[in-house]
């Protein structure tokens, strides 16, 4: 069974995420979670790290917006934080 690896990414530093992109990690997780990473910083991770690794964007809430946001911007799949429920 094959290892796969992944790091959380909250950096909108070019030089840091081309780094991050160059490190050997399998794909990212891009934290839209937190007040400082708005629509315009995941679209800006997005279009420096999707075209080289797989990326899924980690969205602040269960808002379909924000989520078809990150999706038209490349993001791979969506993590939503704080599901208490399977519905």
């Amino acid at each position: 069974m094959a290892v796969c690896t992944a790091t959380l990414v909250r950096s909108l530093d070019h030089r840091t995420l081309d780094a991050i992109c160059a490190s050997g990690v399998d794909w990212l997780m891009l934290d839209g979670e937190h007040p400082s990473v708005g629509r315009a910083e995941m679209a800006a991770m997005l279009q420096r790290t999707g075209p080289r690794l797989p990326c899924y964007a980690r969205v602040r809430s269960c808002d379909a917006d924000l989520m078809a946001h990150a999706l038209a911007h490349g993001a791979h799949g969506i993590i939503v934080p704080k599901v208490h429920t399977a519905a």
